[in-house]
């Protein structure tokens, strides 16, 4: 009697899982979305990379370094569209990143349902880093790379490391952070070098098992990714702007995803603490071989992660694929799942959107919409804004009026703006004798802020109060003729 025949189910998970998650990416805003997609505006409009900073007055002039300007271009080009193309964008790649990863815990696990869960599993856990900024497709082509080398060693097949010098090539033009990839292929060319077979390691083993080819041709795709990485623009300059922010003291202090994970906010503690603990143990408790690849880079990733933020992605990438070799048993026939299947996932996720759309983009909500047409329309100088709410108007001033600061920190670390930003913002200097000997006309803060209370109590006069946002001047300006405050 033949054995029943069970659907596969996983690329039915991984499809359901990325649709869901795109429209809860499209929901959260981030500052960065705003001065990217103005970059990728001005590079559609003037077929040419911005040279130097047109947007602040305080960087006036100094030139730019536009690693992620593949993705700014299409974000700009999705903001023209309208949300739906905005949606789109983060569906593709939310899809690419659970594709890639299901194929890379494929291969480790031999099983389709396990792949399927830790795929599904991992984005979830990656949900609140899932919004539409260059980072999106730098997760997906991380899961990639590690795909394709991890089919190479298990299947044998050296033939695939040829897909990795073009995935480093649009990873280089896509974000900055394409070195964690060169890393991995590092490591994956040093171990397959290393010769040994298997190492006793605390309760489990380590292996690390290469075919001949691919042991010899390794050292020479390492070499072929790291030089299709200075395929851009910019070439070996393309380097600096990365390893600056790791360094950078403003952002290691003041920016969230430069920080330690705070594990006491919700999402971090009751999903992804519970998801980081259990692959651990899973891999501490399994008595398999795990390859020392995926040992190493997992075990790297997650103490970049404890320091900062941003890696957690990654790390859990790396988790996902040491778990999958962990639960690793015999080899089984993939079967594609039903067409039928497929089909009602889609007319799940049609169903849904119909009835809640995807909102505008880039989100305006909590923006200073009215406080920012109103500086516009009626004032004209200099002025100071906060570091949140710059790359807003740095997108619908267009460069007129330019703005103080915005969360380019990588643009302004190397200037005074942003140790002056903080003093001010703080108050540790007074606000108003060093704003005027700047030759600032006009402030827009948020309402009840620190500096708005202290510039209040030094005589400038709100002339505009309405939404989250004040608009404040000098005691010696006037308000606009025929305006009134709150108008």
């Amino acid at each position: 009697m033949s054995r029943p025949h069970r659907p596969d189910i996983a690329a039915v998970t991984v499809a359901a899982a990325a649709a869901a998650l795109s429209l809860a990416a499209l929901r959260s805003p981030a500052d960065d979305a705003y001065w990217q997609a103005a970059y990728g505006r001005h590079i559609l409009a003037a077929h040419a990379l911005p040279a130097v900073d047109t947007y602040s007055w305080t960087a006036a002039g100094h030139p730019l370094v536009v690693t992620e300007w593949a993705f700014d271009t299409l974000m700009a080009a999705a903001a023209a569209t309208g949300p739906w193309a905005a949606f789109a964008l983060a569906f593709a790649c939310i899809l690419a990143l659970g594709a890639c990863a299901l194929a890379l815990y494929t291969h480790e696990s031999r099983h389709r349902g396990a792949a399927g869960l830790l795929t599904l599993a991992l984005l979830l856990s990656c949900m609140p880093f899932l919004t539409l900024l260059p980072q999106l497709a730098s997760f997906a082509l991380f899961a990639a790379v590690w795909a394709v080398l991890e089919g190479a060693r298990t299947a044998r097949a050296p033939q695939r490391l040829l897909l990795l010098p073009p995935l480093f090539l649009v990873w280089a033009n896509m974000h900055g952070t394409f070195y964690i990839g060169l890393v991995l292929v590092a490591l994956d060319a040093l171990f397959s070098q290393v010769r040994f077979s298997q190492v006793r390691f605390l309760p489990g083993r380590v292996t690390a098992r290469y075919s001949r080819a691919t042991r010899r041709h390794l050292p020479w795709i390492l070499a072929a990714c790291a030089a299709a990485t200075l395929v851009n623009p910019y070439g070996w300059r393309l380097y600096a702007p990365e390893l600056g922010l790791a360094f950078s003291h403003f952002h290691l202090q003041y920016i969230a995803e430069f920080q330690s994970p705070n594990f006491h906010e919700p999402f971090l503690h009751f999903v992804v603490l519970p998801a980081l603990l259990a692959g651990l143990a899973l891999a501490m408790l399994t008595r398999r071989r795990l390859p020392a690849r995926e040992l190493v880079a997992t075990l790297g990733l997650l103490a970049g992660s404890l320091v900062m933020v941003r890696m957690l992605p990654y790390a859990l990438v790396g988790l996902g694929a040491l778990s999958a070799a962990a639960l690793r048993g015999r080899q089984q026939r993939l079967r594609p799942a039903p067409w039928w299947q497929l089909g009602l996932v889609g007319a799940v996720v049609a169903l849904v959107l119909v009835r809640v759309p995807p909102p505008a983009w880039p989100p305006t909500g909590g923006a200073p919409s009215a406080a920012a047409a109103y500086v516009r329309a009626h004032l004209a100088g200099r002025g100071f804004n906060t570091y949140e709410w710059g790359g807003y108007l740095l997108w619908v001033w267009r460069g007129d009026p330019k703005v103080y600061v915005d969360s380019r920190g990588d643009m302004y670390d190397s200037t005074w703006v942003l140790k002056t930003y903080v003093a001010l913002r703080d108050v540790t200097v007074d606000p108003s004798r060093r704003l005027l000997a700047e030759g600032v006309a006009w402030a827009l803060l948020p309402t009840g802020t620190r500096v708005a209370r202290v510039l209040e109590l030094e005589g400038w006069r709100t002339v505009f109060h309405g939404g989250p946002a004040v608009v404040l001047v000098p005691p010696a300006a006037a308000a606009p003729a025929g305006r009134t405050p709150g108008a």
